[in-house]
């Protein structure tokens, strides 16, 4: 079984969360889907997407994840 924690698909459709993450569906709703997050049961944010801007500079012009601790990171899959 893969560990959900340290996968960081391309598509966040294809994200598993752990037990007991749920996705908040107002942040996606209010983006279009630009933006999603993913908390766990005390509220936390575990996991968050962006979806990037071609021709933005930095992080803003591709697609990436936050990590439980707000860390950038590339999709690895």
């Amino acid at each position: 079984m893969k560990n959900s924690m340290i996968d960081f698909p391309s598509n966040p459709d294809d994200w598993v969360p752990p037990k007991g993450v749920k996705e908040e569906t107002k942040t996606r709703e209010r983006t279009g889907g630009k933006h999603r997050q993913w908390k766990d049961e005390s509220g936390k944010i575990v996991r968050r997407w962006d979806k990037g801007t071609p021709g933005k500079p930095g992080w803003r012009g591709s697609d990436h994840w936050h990590d439980e601790n707000g860390n950038h990171v590339k999709p690895n899959r």
